[in-house]
C-alpha cells in the first residue's frame, strides 16, 4: 500500500472532505459545551481541606517572580510539595484572585475540557490508524464520557486536585504529539510535534509522580498498534520504524 494511500486512510487528514472537519470541530464544541454546563457551579466552590496549607498558607505563591519562589513548593508532604509545576499554576491563580477561589476553579475547569479535547483527538487518530469504524464518533463518545463521569469531579471541583488533572492533561498531550510526530508528512513538522511532546511529558513529570510512566506508554504504542497494523507512514514495515523516546533523546 502506498504510504500516502495509508496515512490518509489512518489519519483522516489532508485528503478529509469539509463536513468530516466540520463534524470534528462540532464534536470539540460540544465537549467544550457540555463540560462547562456541568461543572459551571463549581465556581462558587470554597477552599477545603489540604486547599488550606497548599494554597493559603503557602508563601512560595504569594509572588510569580523570580519563578524560583514558586518553582520551589515547600516541603512537608502538602500536595504541592515536589511538584514545581503545579505550585506554578497556583501561583499564577493568586496573582490573578489572590484568596478568592473562583479564578483557581475557572483554571481547574479549563485543564479538564483541554484534557477532554486531547482524549478526543487521541482516540480518534489511533483508532483511525486501526482503521476502526466510525473513528470520530466514538471517540466523542468516549471524550464526552470522560468530561462529564463523576470519577473526575474531584479533580476539578477540588482545587489542590488540580495535580490529578493537570497531569492528565500532560499525558494525554504526550501521547497525542507522539501521535502527530508519526503522521506528519513534513520531517520539520514531525521534529516539532516531537518538541512539544517532551516538554509536555517534562512538564507532567513536575506536575505529579506518576507521569514517569508517560514514556512507557509511548513505546507500548510504538511496539504495538503500529505493528499490528503492519505498515508505518510512508509505507514502512512499522517494526522497522524507530520509536520515539518523549523524555528526551537517542
Amino acid at each position: 500500500m502506498p504510504g500516502s494511500d495509508f496515512k490518509a486512510m489512518n489519519t483522516g487528514f489532508g485528503t478529509a472532505a469539509p463536513w468530516e472537519r466540520a463534524c470534528r470541530w462540532s464534536g470539540g464544541v460540544l465537549i467544550v459545551a457540555v463540560a462547562a454546563a456541568v461543572y459551571a457551579n463549581s465556581f462558587f466552590g470554597a477552599f477545603q481541606f489540604d486547599d488550606i496549607p497548599a494554597i493559603l498558607d503557602n508563601p512560595s505563591l504569594r509572588h510569580l517572580w523570580p519563578l524560583a519562589i514558586p518553582l520551589c513548593p515547600p516541603p512537608g508532604g502538602l500536595t504541592v510539595s515536589g511538584r514545581p509545576v503545579l505550585n506554578l499554576s497556583l501561583a499564577v491563580n493568586y496573582a490573578i484572585s489572590g484568596d478568592h477561589p473562583w479564578s483557581y476553579h475557572a483554571l481547574n475547569l479549563l485543564i479538564h475540557i483541554g484534557a477532554a479535547l486531547v482524549l478526543f483527538g487521541v482516540i480518534r487518530r489511533t483508532l483511525a490508524r486501526s482503521e476502526a469504524p466510525s473513528p470520530g464518533a466514538s471517540a466523542l463518545a468516549a471524550a464526552l464520557i470522560w468530561a462529564v463521569h463523576p470519577v473526575t469531579t474531584e479533580a476539578v471541583t477540588y482545587v489542590v486536585q488540580r495535580a490529578e488533572s493537570l497531569m492528565a492533561l500532560f499525558y494525554l498531550l504526550t501521547l497525542y504529539c507522539f501521535i502527530r510526530s508519526v503522521d506528519a508528512v513534513r520531517p520539520g513538522l514531525s521534529a516539532g510535534w516531537k518538541t512539544i511532546g517532551v516538554i509536555s511529558c517534562w512538564l507532567g513529570m513536575g506536575t505529579k509522580e506518576v507521569m514517569v510512566s508517560a514514556p512507557v506508554a509511548v513505546f507500548s504504542m510504538t511496539a504495538s498498534l503500529w505493528q499490528r497494523v503492519g505498515k508505518a507512514p510512508g509505507g514502512r514495515d512499522a517494526a522497522s520504524m524507530p520509536a520515539w523516546p518523549p523524555a528526551g533523546s537517542r
